[in-house]
């Protein structure tokens, strides 16, 4: 395996191998962070190629890493696991709000809310009607 200063000076050079090299040595400690919330292995497995796809454009873009990889690979993967709660979090709160809500106290057309829920205007309206006659 690769040392870390050496993988810095193949970094530094924009060198083509060193994101195998990166791969090689960091993947198992990238795939720990997200396979600690991920409960589908496929999507911890995807979140950590976005981390190395994210380094490879960084490197290629600033150059050379300042300080240690790992804590640089792991601010990547921080910022990723952000991104990627946050849009499951809104997801789901998007699954659990009914049309109503949507409509009534967060100011969405019937149109809007039947695309955020995903089911027809008709079935938007028809929840709709039925909460006001109630």
């Amino acid at each position: 395996m690769i040392g870390e200063e050496d993988l810095k000076k193949l970094m530094h050079a924009k060198n083509e191998g060193f994101q195998s090299a990166l791969y090689d040595r960091y993947s198992c400690q990238v795939y720990g962070c997200f396979s600690s919330f991920c409960k589908d292995k496929s999507m911890a497995l995807e979140l950590m190629k976005r981390v190395f796809e994210q380094a490879e454009m960084e490197v290629k873009t600033t150059g050379a890493v300042q300080g240690k990889l790992s804590i640089w690979l792991l601010r990547i993967s921080r910022k990723i696991s952000r991104e990627y709660l946050l849009d499951f979090s809104i997801k789901k709160s998007i699954e659990e709000r009914c049309p109503v809500q949507l409509i009534l106290c967060e100011g969405f057309s019937p149109k809007e809310a039947a695309g955020l829920l995903g089911i027809s205007l008709v079935e938007v309206i028809g929840k709709l009607r039925h909460h006001l006659r109630g």
